[in-house]
């Protein structure tokens, strides 16, 4: 009996290993029955043997698009629209050229189970000018999704093909509309108006001609030169090509953003009349829109539209005041109790051998060991004042905490006011006239160690009079550590 029982062990696993074999064999994919036939022709016509291309389509009307005498045409779309025959001929090039990935290796398949019977997706009918008709019909996805199955009605079997040729298949009249351009000629604008959601107030921008072609400068909410980035945007938008677009019902235009646009650019033009292009977000990298531009929605990539989506402040220049060693000849500056006078004469480097510098009636005009000149420093701090971020609807109080005025060569001045905003920020005014920016206390204050080109104006000023003081023949380095 014992024997019997271990006998019966082995006979059980032996069964349970054939019914597995068996399952698999019966469940085993029909997807991986084929044999691999690499780029093979299953129909290729040229468009102008072609006089007809028909595809039916289980969820939407035909599209069906006829050739006469080499003119395609698609039946049924508005006659008062431009189509490409660029987006006609790459169209034809996609559903007049089937080439297989493989084939299945599977005898007598049900049509069905592949999605190429009565459940078909697509059916391209091709009518050649002799009036012969090849039918294709497009199926199911495959089990990769990046093929899907095929018929062809003269050839037997089912082929896998790639699912692009779907995607054709789904073409609209919309798809076939020539590109249009916006074409802004900037010698014919009087002003540009960027309004964006992610900002408090519009810019109002003025274009003006240059020897390079043409820059930009902000007017509104604040007077201020355009950054490299607004340029950018600005020179690049005027060619903008729309050449993609869609059909929106009100559901799908909530759903992308363009129920309310997050941007709005106007070209206003000098005889009154307008172009305006309104954007949706970006997502995926694109933007939707509408405009005077077409009478269609589209859609335009980020790469179209460079930088519309950066912050204020990188659309703007980078200084608040800025001026030079030939235009200044004297900067008187009061802090608290300090008062300062800083002479200079100079052509275009304070550094130069036949430039004069003086703070307080001191010679001024020191020297690292590498170079650098601690005057240079004290101008440069006072120069180019770096933009904090713009506030123009702030009321400034207070008295100035700093004040720096400017004497200049053709006896026009300036005076720069500096009204604590926090802790760490502070308005300023230019001539008693707030400009709408504030600067970081660090422009003021900063203290730059070794780096001589990280200093606020009082930093820079203790640095100079540390090397006038301390200087050895003209020469004074900062020391280590500090």
């Amino acid at each position: 009996m014992k024997s019997l029982k271990n006998l019966l062990i082995p006979l059980a696993i032996l069964l349970a290993l054939i019914i597995v074999v068996v399952i698999v064999i019966i469940v085993k994919p029909k997807d991986n029955e084929e044999e691999v036939t690499q780029d093979y022709q299953l129909v290729l016509y040229k468009p102008e043997d072609v006089s007809k291309v028909q595809i039916e389509r289980k969820d939407k009307d035909d599209l069906v698009l006829s050739n006469n005498s080499n003119k395609w045409t698609i039946e049924g779309s508005d006659p008062s629209m431009s189509y490409s025959d660029d987006a006609i001929n790459l169209f034809l090039s996609m559903v007049l050229d089937f080439k297989a990935t493989s084939k299945l290796n599977v005898d007598s398949p049900n049509l069905e189970d592949y999605g190429l019977a009565d459940n078909y997706l697509y059916k391209i009918n091709i009518t050649a000018n002799d009036g012969s008709v090849r039918v294709i019909t497009l199926g199911n996805d495959a089990y990769d999704a990046s093929n899907c199955y095929v018929t062809v009605d003269n050839m037997d079997g089912i082929y896998m093909i790639t699912t692009v040729k779907k995607a054709v298949c789904e073409y609209d009249y919309i798809n076939f509309y020539s590109s249009v351009k916006l074409g802004i000629d900037y010698s014919k604008v009087e002003k540009i108006i960027l309004d964006r959601k992610t900002d408090d107030y519009p810019f109002t921008i003025i274009p003006e001609e240059t020897d390079s072609g043409y820059g930009f400068n902000i007017v509104e909410p604040v007077v201020v030169d355009s950054g490299d980035n607004l340029n950018l945007l600005l020179t690049g938008i005027k060619d903008l090509e729309i050449s993609s677009f869609v059909e929106l019902d009100d559901e799908k235009k909530k759903e992308v953003g363009l129920d309310d646009p997050s941007y709005h650019l106007s070209f206003v033009m000098k005889d009154g009349s307008s172009k305006d292009i309104y954007l949706s977000d970006m997502k995926d990298d694109v933007f939707y829109g509408y405009g005077s531009v077409s009478d269609n929605y589209f859609m335009i990539s980020s790469q179209q539209i460079e930088n519309l989506t950066y912050p204020t402040k990188d659309l703007i220049g980078n200084y608040v005041y800025s001026t030079n060693v030939g235009t200044v000849k004297k900067i008187i500056g009061q802090y608290e109790d300090l008062e300062f006078t800083f002479d200079i004469t100079a052509t275009d480097s304070i550094s130069s051998d036949d430039a004069q510098v003086f703070l307080d009636g001191r010679d001024a005009k020191i020297f690292s060991s590498s170079g650098r000149c601690y005057a240079a420093i004290f101008f440069e701090s006072m120069a180019l004042l770096k933009i904090g971020d713009i506030e123009p609807d702030a009321v400034p109080q207070g008295s100035p905490v700093l004040t720096i005025k400017y004497f200049n060569k053709d006896f026009t001045n300036d005076v720069l006011t500096f009204i604590q905003r926090d802790e760490s920020s502070y308005y300023v005014m230019k001539n008693d006239e707030y400009t709408g920016f504030f600067v970081y206390a660090n422009e003021l204050f900063k203290n730059g160690g070794t780096d001589t080109y990280a200093y606020g104006i009082l930093g820079a000023y203790d640095l100079l009079t540390t090397a006038i003081n301390d200087n050895l023949n003209g020469i004074y380095d900062i020391p280590a550590g500090e």
